[in-house]
């Protein structure tokens, strides 16, 4: 059992668990919100800076609050990329578009770079 004690005593055990992999455990809280514990702090640790960095971007997830070993993050309905990619391969329809979002986002993020 893992309880959250700095957000309302959440009992990860009693949240709808969404899944697990090499870096810890996912659960729903909420509509809006779900928290992911992890089984390394530095892990942890590295993607509260990597969503702390990004909040004022809309394609990130927003950040509600975090530990020492979770984070409690928006929910996001939808299937990972990864895992959509593996049944639904690129098209040459779909390559472009996803190039040029890519190729976009980053003139945002660097401005001074070049793709």
């Amino acid at each position: 059992m893992i309880i959250i004690n700095k957000y309302s005593n959440l009992d990860t055990d009693n949240l709808e668990f969404l899944g697990s992999g090499t870096q810890g455990k996912v659960c729903k809280i909420d509509s809006q919100k779900c928290i992911k514990v992890f089984k390394k702090k530095q892990i942890c640790s590295d993607e509260i800076e990597t969503l702390v960095m990004e909040q004022m971007d809309l394609h990130f997830p927003r950040l509600y609050a975090f530990g020492r070993n979770y984070i409690i993050r928006e929910y996001i309905d939808g299937i990972e990329l990864d895992k959509y990619l593996s049944s639904n391969p690129l098209s040459e329809n779909i390559s472009p578009k996803l190039f040029n979002y890519m190729k976009q986002w980053i003139q945002i993020e660097m401005p001074f770079g070049k793709l």
